[in-house]
């Protein structure tokens, strides 16, 4: 039986691994752990909670995803502190475009919100973009 993934599209988990150069954290490891439950988090992927992170230069970017929630928070950092913390809602699908010698995640969220895109670049620099909705 094949689940219905609520992001459509997603990315593969390897095709993020390698966006972020490095695995995820499974977010509920812990408490897992502590429970006596053992499990492994790639067997529910995209139904389960998982964070990459990425540093570069003076950034750090911090992808907590949730699909089968249709929730995504974005947290930038730099050297002086937290440059951006989004929590993103009712999000439809997450793209990897990797166009033009960078990597760009492309966040779109649900029909009939009033907004388009976040962007979030992961090389060769880590930037965070968004394009605002549109007036009729």
């Amino acid at each position: 039986m094949l689940l219905r993934v609520v992001m459509d599209p997603l990315p593969d988990l390897a095709d993020l691994v390698w966006a972020f150069e490095d695995e995820p954290h499974y977010a509920y490891e812990e408490d897992d752990l502590a429970a006596g439950y053992e499990s492994d988090w790639r067997e529910q992927w995209p139904y389960t909670r998982v964070v990459f992170v990425l540093s570069r230069g003076q950034r750090r970017v911090s992808l907590d995803l949730q699909p089968g929630h249709e929730q995504a928070r974005l947290l930038v950092e730099d050297a002086q502190g937290e440059v951006a913390d989004l929590l993103l809602r009712k999000v439809r699908s997450i793209e990897l475009d990797r166009a033009k010698g960078r990597v760009v995640l492309q966040i779109a969220f649900a029909e009939g919100l009033r907004t388009d895109r976040v962007f979030l670049q992961l090389d060769p620099q880590i930037s965070l973009g968004w394009e605002p909705f549109a007036f009729d």
